[in-house]
């Protein structure tokens, strides 16, 4: 579950408050990051150099779907189980 522990280790990292959710069905693996920090989630472009900004790009390369929560407080994405571990 990189996708899981690379969102959740960023947000723990740069906001405080921050809790994460993960819930499993029969067909995804569903997550959720949440902060009480100020901001809203925005996916961005990171230069070469840039040590962050690719979080958000990620999780968009490898998650089924996603969405900044409707509170702006966090994010969420599914994975479908047949690519969970696969390598």
């Amino acid at each position: 579950m990189p996708c899981r522990s690379s969102t959740r280790q960023n947000c723990a990292w740069r906001v405080p408050g921050c809790r994460s959710g993960t819930r499993l069905t029969e067909a995804y693996l569903c997550f959720e990051v949440r902060s009480t920090g100020p901001g809203t989630p925005t996916p961005r472009r990171a230069d070469d150099l840039d040590e962050n900004g690719r979080g958000l790009f990620l999780v968009d390369v490898v998650a089924d779907r996603w969405a900044v929560i409707a509170d702006g407080a966090g994010v969420w994405c599914t994975l479908p189980l047949k690519t969970v571990g696969a390598a």
